[in-house]
């Protein structure tokens, strides 16, 4: 629902891509989310230890997650935003994961941790995921 919402009124796909990332990002810092990634880290413990009663649940839910970041991406490229080159089932799993970790490092770190540089760090790293006629080669 969320990637959904991101995308109505968004002049681009890629900046409903970031307009989802921020949302996202800026919920880190709730104890809702605090609670949710002690939740999935529990789950994820418990579909490894069971993998029969629970892995397959888990494997799903994973894909779906990075089946919605994929399908920005994929619209971005239709689009002529992002290189149409560029792996977007690979890049969509290594945002979910840049995110997962950053979650997971805020449980300990708390606020120690900048969440609004790595989301910075992120933004600032997808012009070099334009097509390359847009960047002057």
């Amino acid at each position: 629902a969320l990637f959904a919402q991101g995308a109505v009124g968004a002049p681009s796909p890629l900046e409903g891509l970031l307009h989802v990332g921020r949302i996202v990002w800026d919920q880190m810092k709730s104890q809702e989310a605090r609670d949710d990634t002690i939740l999935t880290l529990e789950t994820v413990l418990a579909a490894v230890r069971d993998p029969q009663e629970l892995a397959a649940d888990r494997r799903a839910s994973w894909n779906a997650a990075i089946a919605m970041i994929e399908g920005f991406l994929r619209q971005g490229q239709a689009a002529g935003e992002i290189d149409s080159q560029l792996d977007a089932r690979a890049f969509a799993t290594a945002l979910l994961a840049c995110g997962l970790g950053t979650r997971l490092l805020a449980l300990e770190l708390g606020e120690e941790l900048d969440t609004d540089a790595i989301f910075t760090v992120l933004t600032r790293m997808l012009p070099a995921f334009t097509p390359r006629e847009d960047q002057g080669a």
